[in-house]
């Protein structure tokens, strides 16, 4: 008897547990989410400004499909990927509202330790290796990528260096001019860490007002089979990869972006496999590469100024790629290329947008915050 009453008491207990973790895995997720990376807590109810989540993960994890997340804007940027696993429906999206905040995963390396070895410079401390040396740049020097360059492609190499050491090391050589003692030198996130990250079937998004930045791998980035993703008015800056990259069978339109600075050898934007994609009313400047990578699917662009950029032909309207109302323009803003139908009304918005740019290309990092040591 005492056996059977203790047996029927552990299953009452075990069959308690079990409801109660059910029940709390059943629990609705909550539809609107406030983050705020200064004054959050991820022990709060996150459901107002006052009772905001700190951190994006949390906020990723909580979201109900088709909810909202709202961003707390601040000087202090969000320093974790942004994974969205869930979207919302035809009609009633999941929104992210950035209001201007920043995703920045870079390390400031100015302090090394550095030590000096002939014209080169060696950072004499462990980092995060470097694998994909040729394709994507891990460190920048202010602004600029540095990558390390191809052996089969000399001409593709960097005004500055990179090469490691057999310990991993990472061996710079500066532009003239530059050394760790009067430039701003940041190493990026881990290679495969996106600034925003779309689940593999997550559709119906809309991410709007937010930059990224100083990423391993792409600012914004789409893996998958996800429908209608939406991008407006970002910023992908100085990402180690491309700013935003598309892939498999995944659908996203882009409204209003700024892809500047990001270091992959394949341009600022690759769309490649079977995705579709569509862009309007983009300003791309001094990347790595011009050019764009447009491979299978189905590809649209009306509305694109390139600036700053190493000479690339713009791509080609085939049955499968559209392209229209694009320019290629010098620092300058002269205009050197064009695609075949370009109406130059449609694209003087964007030549304006260049012009107020170029006020702000001496900010490092840019744009918009304070250098940390003049040279």
């Amino acid at each position: 008897m005492k056996l059977h009453a203790a047996f029927t008491k552990a299953f009452f207990f075990s069959a308690s547990l079990l409801i109660l973790a059910a029940t709390t895995k059943a629990a609705p997720n909550l539809p609107v989410i406030y983050v705020d990376t200064d004054n959050g807590n991820d022990g709060n109810t996150g459901t107002e400004a006052t009772t905001a989540f700190k951190t994006l993960t949390r906020a990723g994890e909580s979201i109900a499909p088709s909810g909202t997340i709202h961003l707390v804007s601040s000087k202090t940027p969000f320093r974790e990927c942004l994974e969205l696993k869930v979207g919302g429906v035809e009609g009633q999206p999941l929104t992210v509202e950035g209001n201007g905040a920043v995703i920045d995963l870079g390390t400031d390396l100015a302090d090394g330790p550095w030590e000096q070895l002939g014209e080169e410079w060696v950072l004499a401390r462990d980092v995060r290796p470097h694998t994909r040396t040729v394709q994507t740049s891990p460190i920048f020097i202010d602004n600029t990528p540095i990558w390390v360059a191809s052996e089969k492609d000399p001409k593709d190499a960097p005004v500055g260096s990179l090469r490691f050491l057999d310990n991993g090391r990472y061996v710079i050589k500066f532009p003239p001019g530059k050394s760790p003692r009067n430039s701003r030198v940041t190493l990026t996130s881990e290679e495969n860490t996106p600034g925003v990250l779309f689940g593999a079937n997550a559709s119906h998004i809309i991410v709007r007002n937010l930059t990224a930045r100083y990423v391993g791998n792409d600012g914004f980035n789409l893996h998958g089979a996800g429908q209608d993703i939406v991008l407006e008015n970002v910023k992908a800056l100085m990402c180690g990869d491309q700013g935003i990259s598309s892939h498999d069978t995944g659908q996203m339109t882009v409204r209003g972006a700024e892809i500047a600075f990001c270091g992959s050898r394949a341009g600022g934007i690759a769309d490649i496999n079977q995705c579709t994609t569509s862009y309007s009313n983009v300003l791309m400047h001094h990347n790595r590469k011009g050019v764009l990578t447009l491979r299978g699917g189905h590809h649209e662009i009306d509305g694109m100024a390139i600036i700053g950029n190493s000479p690339g032909a713009l791509p080609k309207s085939t049955d499968k790629i559209s392209v229209k109302n694009c320019v290629i323009l010098n620092d300058s803003l002269s205009e050197i290329a064009c695609s075949a139908e370009t109406d130059r009304e449609e694209v003087k918005g964007l030549i304006e947008s260049a012009r107020q740019t170029k006020a702000l290309l001496d900010t490092v990092p840019y744009p918009g915050v304070p250098v940390l040591r003049k040279p």
